[in-house]
C-alpha cells in the first residue's frame, strides 16, 4: 500500500493537505484531495489492491464522505458545496450517478451524516443542521434548516437503525442524542451523557459503536437504543488498542486502524 496516503475523516481540508476514507461495499478507498487514490479489499489480514487512481480520476477537493442508502458513495467538498455520487464496480471504476456543481450542496459544513435517503449537515460556527433528501435525479431536495444547536460539537455520528444521531464534545465529554424522521424533523431525545473526554473517533461497527482515543489507545464499545439509552458492552484499557492511529474506519472485513506511513491493523469488536 502506498505510504503517502493521508486519510482524514470529518475534518475540513484546511486542516491538512489531503482528505478522507470512503468505506465501500467489500473494501476501502484511500483518497487524496487531488483526486488520486487507491481502492482495495481485505480478506482476513490480507489487503488486495483493486485499482489505483491518478490525480483527477476521482472527484477533487473532497473533504467528507457519505454513504446514501447504505449503497452509494458521496464525495462532498465543504469549500464550495460541490460533489459527486456514484458506485464502484468490480473493476474499481467509479460510475457517477450525479455530479454536483459548486453550490448544489451546502457550503462550509463541518460534519455530514448519511441517514439512508437523507443527508444531515452540521455547521459548528452557526449551530445549525441542514437535513434534506434525495430527489428522483439524486438532487439534494427539500432541505430543512434547523437552528439552536450548540456551536461546539466536535463529532456527529449516526449510531443506530432508528436514524439516531449522536453529538459529542471532546473537551467536556458531554453528548446529545436525537432522531430525524422521514420529513427531516429533528427530535432531541437525550442529553444527559457524561462520557470520557477527548475521544478522537466514534464510529458505527457491526458489533456496536466504537469509541477510540488516539492519545492513549483506550476504547469502548457501546450500543444506543432508539430512546438514546446507552449500554457499554466492551472496555479496552490502554495497551489493548495501540495509540496514535490517525484514522479508524469500519469496513466489511472489520475495523481498520490506519496511519499515514502505511501501517495499520484490522480487527473486529463484539464486546468483552
Amino acid at each position: 500500500m502506498t505510504r503517502t496516503w493521508i486519510v482524514l475523516l470529518g475534518l475540513l481540508l484546511a486542516a491538512c493537505n489531503t482528505s478522507a476514507p470512503a468505506v465501500l461495499t467489500g473494501g476501502v478507498l484511500f483518497y487524496k484531495a487531488d483526486g488520486s487514490g487507491e481502492l482495495g479489499t481485505f480478506s482476513g489480514n490480507t489487503y488486495t489492491k483493486v485499482k489505483s487512481y491518478a490525480a483527477g480520476e476521482l472527484p477533487m477537493g473532497t473533504t467528507h464522505f457519505g454513504k446514501p442508502y447504505e449503497l452509494y458513495e458521496l464525495f462532498y467538498s465543504a469549500a464550495d458545496g460541490s460533489g459527486a455520487l456514484g458506485t464502484f464496480d468490480g473493476t474499481g471504476t467509479f460510475r457517477k450517478l450525479r455530479t454536483y456543481a459548486a453550490g448544489e450542496l451546502p457550503t462550509n459544513q463541518d460534519q455530514v451524516v448519511s441517514l439512508n435517503n437523507r443527508l444531515v449537515f452540521y455547521k459548528a460556527s452557526a449551530g445549525t443542521t441542514l437535513c434534506g433528501s434525495y430527489g428522483p435525479d439524486y438532487s439534494f431536495s427539500n432541505p430543512v434548516n434547523q437552528t439552536g444547536y450548540s456551536k461546539d460539537w466536535n463529532l456527529v455520528v449516526r449510531v443506530n437503525d432508528a436514524n439516531g444521531v449522536f453529538f459529542y464534545k471532546q473537551p467536556t465529554g458531554t453528548g446529545g442524542y436525537g432522531t430525524y424522521d422521514a420529513a427531516c424533523k429533528w427530535s432531541y431525545v437525550y442529553s444527559n451523557y457524561s462520557l470520557s473526554t477527548n475521544w478522537s473517533h466514534i464510529l458505527r461497527t457491526p458489533g456496536g459503536v466504537l469509541f477510540y482515543r488516539q492519545s492513549d489507545g483506550i476504547g469502548a464499545l457501546v450500543t444506543f437504543a432508539a430512546n438514546g439509552a446507552l449500554s457499554q458492552t466492551g472496555t479496552y484499557v490502554s495497551g489493548q488498542l495501540a495509540k496514535g492511529w490517525k484514522q479508524v474506519v469500519s469496513t466489511s472485513a472489520g475495523v481498520l486502524f490506519y496511519k499515514a506511513d502505511g501501517s495499520g491493523e484490522l480487527g473486529t469488536f463484539s464486546g468483552n
